[in-house]
């Protein structure tokens, strides 16, 4: 019963009486690897990676070759930014024969973070070869090309991506941005409407999700309409008061509006919330730069590169 009671749960999306659908479980059976399981793949649902931690290792020390629960570690320890830990588990998930798209994907997301370019773009396509229909896999992929400057690459990935999956409004938005790349105006503008009118779509159902106005005040911002992308920014921020690339991306649109006292003021709060993120102290090298006070730019232009701006 309780097994039902928890698959119901999670389809609703209330994780909290998913997992202690599965405590319960764990409570009459102490080894009952699937209810560990299960209530690990809950917290990373829930973003709480620490506990699925917790939830997967008791899983692999009932079950030392349970392959899926070390591709979950090797997902959560990306997430908590330890790449390498990440990379020992979803190896170890694939030795043991876990033979699985998402994974191969993760695995080429901490190489292409990683910068080792040849092992991402080998990942992401023995993610294809398995599952040739993953149209997150060909977008993993093209975003690879675009990092290498190989936009017509990236876009033949991306049109494949949209093939597949064409109501996904961040396909559309990737290939609008390799087309501007090109300098091909006239389709990143058409690719980037087709973003927004999904993106707006999808806003409907959830007026107050902050991932779909960050994605519609990008694509503003992307068209050069900063003011409804300021409009889309702030939205978020009334929602999410720390949230940091809401900050950054508003700072950025008042400095192409060149009001630049409210782009330092935007630009401030996110460095106040994340103190080490490089693209602020980017954005102030290009504020400072724009004021010609040419000292302080070049200082933040240097905190920015210790930083790891690329």
């Amino acid at each position: 019963a309780y097994v039902c009671l928890a698959d119901l749960y999670g389809t609703l999306n209330q994780y909290d009486n998913e997992i202690e659908c599965y405590e319960k479980l764990i409570e009459s059976d102490k080894n009952d690897t699937y209810a560990y399981f299960s209530a690990g793949c809950a917290y990373i649902l829930k973003k709480q990676y620490d506990k699925a931690i917790n939830y997967l290792k008791n899983v692999i020390q009932i079950a030392s070759e349970h392959a899926s629960a070390y591709s979950g570690l090797g997902e959560c320890y990306r997430h908590l930014g330890d790449l390498d830990t990440s990379i020992k588990y979803l190896k170890q998930a694939i030795k043991l024969g876990l033979n699985d798209s998402y994974t191969y994907c993760l695995l080429g997301n901490n190489y292409k973070d990683m910068r080792d370019t040849d092992k991402a773009i080998e990942s992401y396509k023995k993610a294809i070869q398995i599952s040739p229909d993953y149209d997150y896999a060909y977008q993993v992929l093209g975003l690879q090309y675009v990092d290498l400057g190989q936009y017509e690459k990236a876009i033949k990935y991306f049109k494949r991506a949209i093939e597949l999956a064409p109501s996904n409004m961040y396909y559309y938005g990737d290939i609008a941005a390799c087309y501007a790349a090109i300098k091909q105006e006239d389709k990143a503008k058409e690719f980037f409407n087709k973003s927004i009118e999904y993106f707006e779509n999808e806003l409907k159902k959830e007026p107050k999700n902050a991932n779909l106005l960050l994605g519609i005040g990008t694509c503003y911002a992307e068209l050069k309409q900063y003011n409804k992308a300021i409009e889309c920014y702030s939205k978020v921020i009334e929602q999410e008061k720390d949230n940091v690339f809401a900050y950054l991306v508003l700072g950025g649109s008042y400095y192409h509006l060149n009001q630049q006292d409210k782009a330092l003021s935007y630009i401030n709060k996110a460095i106040e919330l994340e103190p080490n993120n490089p693209d602020s102290y980017y954005g102030l090298y290009a504020i400072y730069t724009s004021l010609n006070q040419l000292d302080k730019a070049e200082e933040y232009r240097k905190k920015a590169l210790e930083l790891g701006y690329k």
